[in-house]
């Protein structure tokens, strides 16, 4: 007798009092590993992909095979026969009654399970919730095939339409680390000295032409890219982890955009200070100088953040995405929980699992390296049978990469919140070393 080692899995799942949170279903609720030439699959037309030629229809086998192979089927199940008949009659033996005792087996064996195709992820979105989730990942599957070289300055395509920073201040963590970011890291020493490298030589340049030395970026704001490039001083980094619920469940931005930024750029600039001459008088000449008080009055406040699945160039390991198929996703032991709350347990409570307050415990010691390639069947229900809607494919960064090549599709992109301008209730002040124009004569 043969049983299947069943893995631990969580699944995300609505508590009465607490909101969505990670449920552990493990021993016999776990879910059954499954041994299949079957993965993910890629057959599905990208978004605009042209249908392709029609492949040759396969000859069938002439009726004469057809005939010697029925022949061949009933002679063996004949000579199989008698043997069958001797074991119903001889009783087992206490050494074959020990070999039926139950043995387990790492996986079950199954040819043929439902398709799950890489694109269904987006729709499994949808039904969870995570509608900008989905709305970005269609994206990348419409996008031309485009591979981010990790380049800071890689001019790809923008979207600036599915994320806002309204929507983003509103789950986990983001306000407060918004909140820190305006109330003082756009006033430490780090953003001064960018400030300094971003203004100087606007204002070198403009003291020898003009007067009037303040300015505004709006003009800028045609290419987002840009302005972040040239404007951006200071930002606050947004953990995986920080967007997620009270209780660690995932939420839309989570899937969305996991780990991000909110990043703070130069709105208005007021320059003050004394102007004055400096005379040369033994070589007849007097330059014209200011001591520059700068005073930042207004910000532009924005989310950024890269869409790709580049793996870690120096690994051969691809990350874990979660298991997928068509309803939702559930995450394995071998996915590693702490994956998803980019390792910072020790953050999310100090006493977690053992928590009477938790829920659901994520056992941080039992997540191992078990099933985590291998398709799932959760086997949920009283009878707990193989069921189609229980089956969940693993999901990795290297899916949508192997996916990309075969379409020719999938193209990675920036992703930009639309600037917030906003007034400073503290400007922020700094000096710079004094500017002068060119000497003129006397």
């Amino acid at each position: 007798m043969t049983k299947v080692r069943r893995v631990p899995y969580y699944a995300i799942e609505r508590s009465l009092f607490r909101g969505e949170v990670w449920k552990q279903y493990a021993g016999s609720v776990g879910a059954v590993p499954i041994s299949t030439p079957q993965t993910v699959s890629y057959e599905r037309l990208a978004p605009g992909e042209r249908l392709p030629s029609r492949p040759p229809q396969p000859v069938s086998s002439p009726p004469q095979a057809k005939e010697k192979s029925k022949k061949r089927d009933a002679k063996a199940a004949r000579q199989q026969a008698p043997a069958d008949a001797r074991k119903k009659q001889n009783p087992p033996t206490h050494k074959q009654a020990e070999e039926a005792l139950p043995t387990f087996l790492e996986a079950e064996e199954r040819d043929k399970l439902p398709d799950f195709d890489l694109q269904d992820v987006s729709g499994a979105m949808d039904k969870k919730g995570w509608v900008v989730a989905a709305k970005l990942v269609r994206r990348w599957f419409s996008n031309p095939k485009l591979i981010w070289n990790n380049d800071k300055k890689a001019l790809l395509s923008i979207d600036d339409s599915s994320v806002t920073l309204d929507w983003v201040r509103t789950f986990g963590l983001v306000e407060w680390e918004y909140q820190s970011l305006l109330s003082h890291k756009i006033y430490n020493d780090n953003a001064i000295d960018e400030l300094k490298i971003k203004i100087k030589p606007i204002l070198e340049k403009s003291f020898q032409n003009t007067t009037r030395l303040g300015f505004e970026t709006a003009l800028h704001l045609n290419n987002l890219h840009r302005f972040h490039l040239d404007w951006n001083f200071q930002h606050v980094d947004i953990a995986n982890y920080e967007t997620m619920t009270k209780s660690l469940s995932m939420t839309d931005l989570t899937a969305a955009l996991a780990n991000f930024g909110i990043y703070a750029a130069v709105g208005r600039v007021e320059v003050m200070g004394s102007r004055y001459f400096k005379y040369d008088n033994k070589n007849k000449v007097k330059t014209y100088c200011i001591d520059p008080r700068i005073i930042v009055t207004h910000l532009y406040v924005y989310v950024k953040d890269n869409y790709s699945f580049n793996d870690d160039p120096h690994s051969n390991k691809t990350q874990y995405l979660g298991h997928w198929n068509k309803s939702g996703m559930i995450v394995t032991t071998g996915g590693k929980i702490s994956d998803f709350v980019d390792g910072k347990q020790s953050l999310l409570h100090t006493d977690m699992g053992n928590s009477n307050h938790v829920e659901t415990i994520i056992n941080w010691d039992y997540i191992v390296e078990s099933a985590l390639d291998k398709v799932v069947d959760a086997r949920r229900g009283i009878v707990r049978k193989f069921k189609e809607k229980d089956v969940y494919f693993p999901v990795f960064n290297k899916n949508f990469n192997e996916w990309r090549e075969r379409h020719d599709r999938g193209g990675d992109f920036w992703i930009f919140s639309k600037p917030h301008y906003m007034k400073l209730e503290k400007p922020i002040e700094f000096s710079l070393d004094t500017l002068c124009r060119r000497p003129e004569k006397m």
